[in-house]
């Protein structure tokens, strides 16, 4: 009745206020002439603005009645308190049941609230119960914009347990957690509470939620007892043992135990924290436990190290490069003074003494000028300058008359001579390409060339003349002299010579060599000019030589103290890169290990690689290296270097400790006796924790010609005490305890171990 009042109550006012709304507006209507439809709509907005604030008040407000019904053997339990307390404000209320087992809660407000139950004679019991949140259709209904609470009732009905003569089993254990990670032995949980889970127990029913998926009001498993030691166990701070007496019947049934949760803080050794890097240490951080917290990696660091000095930077900035031994134009070879060279692209030249890209070009109307660069070496250092002449090919096409001349007689043919010149006017001897054994000028004669003209001139549409055959290659001749110019002459009398134009096209075919030179000691450059081509000639020699390994410390940013690599290994290798067939003869490159930075650090072919060594901070070769000698003899191209810098690491020994905490061992291996170490060195043992003591060892140290100093043996006299220890492997805790066939007077072991947990810091390194 008190609901269905309030509701009636809200329903009047909202109905009042819109009366008094539309009155208002009447009013307003008689005293302003000049009410706009602007005000008009304000006015609904605030009464719309009212509305949705007095729906959000019902709905907020929305509340149950709720009915805790109690029985023991089926009677209604008279005269026992029962208290609800809200788990979100804390706020209580007491109820005690009627002479039908009821105790009623009216205007309950929705959301979670523990049920407890006191009685003398039975067992004190507690739930816990959840009513939700506010549900249209349930809890509030909407009607033409208007909210309007719903009544709503839920109940509980719960079976008591009598305590006198109630038959129990017990069991019995050890709780017990991994607080401490750098030890084996376990701790115990403090403060900790374990109870059963009487659902099945105890005989009880519930009201549904009603939310859609049919869900009890009651919380799965928060059933439990709260005096009398009866399904509630405290674990003794100290030995962690528990006593848990839970009912029982003489017929074998299934008897949950429920772990709560635990937060605590968590002793462990690490050498990160949230993903960045803090060196090894020891910390306390905080840490969850439960069946529902899955067991993070235990950090693999050691809680007593073996400290050794970092060593000196390494070097850094020697380069290196190879310089061609002095040589002749084409290199070591057999090429004399005086050879001529037939230029064919790709081809070599001379005993394989180098070889050719070439383009003979087209169209010279002149030889041109063949100019090598100056050798490496001075005259006084036995340099000698190399001089080249062009043997070129001219082929003769045909030649027109452009001017008749005067005073030809009328004969069947006329002949003509082709000569060739130089700039200072000397006729030049041609060739053929027959062993270059022809020697004159080019002769040949033209058809019935009979003039038509009064004055005996030739005319001159009559002569577009191809030369002919003459014996050898038609219309082509050679010359291993500068030609500036051709011309053909006719050789029949006149009054007037006729005159005429030689149509021809030279191109660069061989080169004479008229000085060889001295002191190169990389490949020429040859400089073709001059000739007016249609398209140039080019020519780019590359010469096989034997090449010298020139050492520069002038730019060291850093001394060098040991030979790169790792101290002790030989450190660079070249490739070889052989022109003539392309391919790499011989070379490791590709077998070269680089790190994150791009550095160099492992050659996994040895068998090119040459030892160093460190002098004064410097990197010097192996006396009597000389030549190029590690390698081919002779290569076309200059060697690519691959040097490897050194990448000086600080010694380490990984050391192992017993559950005493004693040390047992202290390793090293190859890859951990340090590199870079240019004075001998100690080692300090470190326990994290900052006890142990007594460890005794003696510390051999290695070294050799400019090697630097090495880790070379720990020999263990004495392991100490009280030293720190690796973290513990990861436990997963133990889930809810669930013990089949128990039955009443029966004693049971079970120990609860919740495991390692897992930190709330990351304390893992990044993956």
């Amino acid at each position: 009745m008190q609901l269905n009042s309030y509701i009636m109550k809200k329903n009047k006012i909202s109905a009042f206020a819109m009366a008094a709304l539309t009155a208002s507006s009447l009013w307003l209507g008689s005293c302003k002439d000049d009410f706009s439809e602007e005000d008009l709509i304000n006015a609904q907005q605030e009464r719309a603005d009212e509305q949705s604030a007095e729906n959000i008040a019902v709905i907020n407000g929305s509340n149950v009645t709720y009915r805790v019904n109690l029985h023991s053997n089926q009677e209604p339990q008279t005269g026992v308190s029962v208290s609800v307390t809200d788990q979100g404000t804390g706020e209580q209320t007491t109820a005690t049941t009627d002479d039908s087992g009821n105790a009623v809660f009216a205007d309950i407000p929705l959301g979670a609230k523990l049920v407890e139950v006191r009685s003398e004679g039975h067992a004190n019991m507690s739930w816990v119960v959840d009513f939700g949140e506010p549900v249209q259709g349930r809890h509030y209904q909407m009607s033409n914009g208007n909210a309007f609470a719903l009544e709503v009732a839920e109940f509980s009905k719960v079976e008591m347990l009598q305590t006198e003569g109630m038959q129990t089993a017990t069991i019995t254990g050890k709780v017990s957690i991994e607080t401490d990670l750098t030890n084996d032995a376990p701790e115990v949980p403090q403060d900790l509470v374990l109870r059963a889970n009487l659902d099945a127990t105890v005989p009880s029913s519930h009201s549904s939620s009603s939310d859609g998926f049919g869900s009890s009001i009651y919380v799965s498993g928060s059933l439990t007892f709260t005096e009398g030691g009866v399904a509630t166990a405290t674990v003794d701070n100290t030995t962690g043992e528990y006593t848990l007496r839970v009912p029982a019947t003489d017929e074998e049934s299934p008897v949950e135990i429920i772990l709560p949760m635990v937060e605590a803080d968590q002793t462990l050794l690490h050498d990160h924290l949230n993903g960045v890097e803090v060196g090894p240490q020891l910390s306390t951080l905080p840490a969850r436990f439960g069946p529902k917290v899955t067991a993070k990696a235990t950090p693999d660091v050691p809680g007593t190290i073996a400290v050794f000095p970092e060593p000196p930077p390494p070097g850094r900035g020697v380069s290196f490069d190879f310089v061609g031994e002095s040589t002749e134009m084409f290199g070591s070879s057999n090429i004399l003074n005086g050879d001529v060279i037939e230029l064919v692209n790709g081809s070599s030249v001379g005993n394989n003494a180098g070889f050719a890209n070439v383009s003979n070009g087209e169209g010279y109307q002149s030889s041109p000028t063949l100019t090598v660069s100056a050798p490496d070496l001075t005259d006084v250092q036995g340099g000698v300058q190399a001089e080249l002449s062009p043997v070129m090919r001219w082929e003769l096409t045909s030649f027109t008359i452009t001017d008749g001349g005067a005073g030809y007689n009328a004969i069947d043919n006329f002949n003509y001579a082709i000569r060739a010149f130089d700039a200072g006017n000397n006729e030049l001897t041609l060739y053929s390409d027959e062993d270059l054994n022809f020697g004159g000028p080019l002769v040949g004669s033209i058809g019935a060339p009979v003039p038509s003209d009064v004055t005996g001139g030739l005319i001159l549409d009559n002569y577009a003349i191809v030369i002919g055959n003459n014996g050898f290659e038609p219309n082509v001749v050679y010359t291993n002299e500068p030609v500036d110019r051709f011309e053909l002459t006719i050789t029949a009398p006149s009054d007037t010579p006729a005159t005429n134009q030689l149509n021809y096209n030279g191109q660069l075919t061989h080169i004479e060599l008229i000085e060889i030179g001295d002191g190169y000691r990389d490949n020429p450059t040859v400089n073709i000019e001059g000739g007016s081509p249609t398209t140039p000639a080019s020519f780019e020699l590359v010469t096989r030589r034997q090449w010298v390994l020139q050492v520069d410390n002038s730019t060291n940013t850093q001394p060098y103290v040991v030979p790169p690599a790792n101290g002790y290994a030989p450190t660079f290798t070249a490739e070889i890169i052989n022109a003539v067939s392309g391919l790499p003869s011989p070379s490791n490159l590709d077998n070269a290990e680089i790190n994150e930075n791009g550095v160099i650090t492992d050659v996994n072919d040895a068998d090119n690689l040459i030892q160093m060594s460190v002098e004064n901070g410097n990197v010097v070769l192996p006396e009597g290296l000389v030549g190029n000698s590690w390698v081919t003899s002779e290569s076309y191209e200059k060697p690519r270097l691959l040097f490897i810098e050194p990448q000086h690491k600080r010694a380490a020994a990984p050391i192992t400790v017993n559950s005493d905490g004693e040390i047992t061992d202290i390793t090293y291996s190859d890859a951990t006796t340090g590199r870079g170490y240019d004075a001998p060195f100690t080692m300090e043992v470190v326990s994290l924790s900052g006890t142990g003591s007594g460890v005794d060892f003696v510390l051999e140290l290695g070294s050799g010609s400019n090697l630097g100093f090495r880790l070379a043996s720990i020999t263990l006299i004495n392991g100490g005490s009280g030293y720190l220890g690796n973290n513990i492997d990861v436990q997963q805790s133990s889930t809810n305890i669930v013990l089949e066939d128990i039955s009443s007077g029966q004693t049971y072991v079970r120990d609860i171990n919740y495991g390692t947990g897992a930190t709330l810091d990351d304390v893992l390194p990044p993956n």
